[in-house]
Parts: structure tokens; C-alpha cells; sequence
């Protein structure tokens, strides 16, 4: 092809047609340019695709981070949830020896189910920096319960360790109570101290107030995200 341009080139100089070759050279230009830009354009869907294709990629990562989010949450609300009975017990002043020797107000303060939130997913989608809408909302999500979550979850437990520092402090039964064992002392507090039922008071506006709601907001929030991400990739 280029032989063959080169050839008219020089067949039009040797004729001393000048005009005519000015007119042909422009336009040989002109071909080249289009070529050019036909390249970049081909280049430039390539790499949007590459980019489409690793954005679904990670669009199935965060997936994954939210189904194990959403099981280890339900975890947490079904732990929180086996001891609202007792809260309630103890609040209303209407437990029995038994609740305390057999069950588990005496330990209501210091039980504690973890929630460890899976984030690499969407630590891939910060780092590629996507700015559709839906990474946008994914992330400001994500973001908005992970600090959520982590300053409930640190009201809590300085609330546990505040309670167990007192009892370690000023009660002769705690290392007994550490140690699995509840003599009469412990139990008499347990059952009539309101110095007892004040922490349990405060404990439950923390943990049934507080961190159970947000918990099931979150649950419903990623699920609604999780369904989106799903008819996203479904129409890719």
C-alpha cells in the first residue's frame, strides 16, 4: 500500500502536476489522521473495557464482603437477642436465685459476641477510584457503618472493662466470679444490688438501643446494595 502511494506521488511530481499532488498529498493526510484517531478510539474502548471488566470483578468481591457481613451481623443480633429476656429480668428487679446460679445474669456485662467486618472488597473498589454512582453509594455506605459500628462496639466493650475494673476493685468475690464460681456474696449482688441493675440499665441503652438497631439498618442497607450490585452485573 505504501508502494503503491509512493508511486503516484512520484508519478504526479514527474509530470509536473503540482496542484493535483498538493490536493492528493492533503488528503493522504488526511487518511493518516483518520487512521490515527480510528486507533485511539479502538485503543481507548479497549481500555474501558478492561476497566468494565475489572470494576465487575471487584463488584463480585464486595459481594462476597457483604453475604459474609450480613451472616456475621445475624450472629451478633441472634447473641444479643438470647439475652434480652434477662435484661429485662433484671431491670424489672424480678430475678431468682436461679436465673443467677443456672443461667446468665451474672454475666450479662461481660459477654461479648465479635463482629469482625470483611473490607477487602471494598478496599479494592477505593483503590481503582470508580466514579459511577453506584461505587459512590457502595463506599459512602460502607464507610458510614464501618465507623458506626466501631464506636458503638468501643462504648461497649470500655463499658465492659469499666464494669469488670469495679468489681475487681471493690468486690472480694470477683476472682471467684473470674474463675466460674458465684458464692453467696456475688449472688446477693446479683440479685438485689442496684448498683447492678444501674449497669445493666446502662449496658442495655448501649447494646439494644444503640447497637442492635444499627445493626439491622445495616443488615437492610447491604442487602439493598448487594441486590444492586447483582442486577448490575446481570445487565454488564
Amino acid at each position: 500500500m505504501i508502494k503503491f502511494f509512493k508511486k503516484i506521488r512520484i508519478k504526479l511530481l514527474s509530470e509536473n502536476k503540482f496542484s493535483k499532488y498538493l490536493i492528493y498529498a492533503i488528503g493522504e493526510i488526511i487518511l493518516v489522521v483518520i487512521g490515527i484517531l480510528i486507533a485511539l478510539s479502538i485503543n481507548n474502548w479497549n481500555e474501558k473495557q478492561k476497566q468494565k471488566n475489572k470494576l465487575n470483578e471487584i463488584y463480585l468481591n464486595v459481594i462476597n464482603d457483604i453475604t459474609t457481613n450480613i451472616d456475621g451481623v445475624q450472629k451478633v443480633i441472634d447473641f444479643i437477642e438470647s439475652n434480652s429476656e434477662m435484661f429485662d429480668k433484671v431491670m424489672q428487679d424480678s430475678l431468682v436465685e436461679d436465673d443467677v446460679i443456672n443461667g446468665r445474669a451474672a454475666y450479662l456485662l461481660t459477654g461479648y459476641q465479635e463482629l469482625s467486618i470483611e473490607k477487602s472488597g471494598f478496599q479494592e473498589l477505593a483503590q481503582m477510584n470508580a466514579n459511577d454512582s453506584l461505587s459512590i453509594i457502595v463506599l459512602k455506605k460502607h464507610n458510614y457503618y464501618s465507623k458506626y459500628i466501631e464506636r458503638l462496639e468501643l462504648a461497649i466493650t470500655s463499658n465492659m472493662y469499666n464494669t469488670l475494673k469495679d468489681w475487681r476493685d471493690n468486690y472480694a468475690w470477683f476472682p471467684e466470679f473470674v474463675s466460674g464460681d458465684l458464692n453467696k456474696e456475688a449472688i446477693d449482688y446479683f440479685l438485689n444490688s442496684q448498683d447492678y441493675r444501674n449497669k445493666i440499665a446502662y449496658h442495655f441503652v448501649d447494646v439494644y438501643v444503640d447497637y442492635l438497631n444499627v445493626l439491622k439498618s445495616f443488615q437492610i442497607d447491604m442487602g439493598r446494595i448487594r441486590k444492586e450490585l447483582n442486577q448490575k452485573l446481570i445487565n454488564k
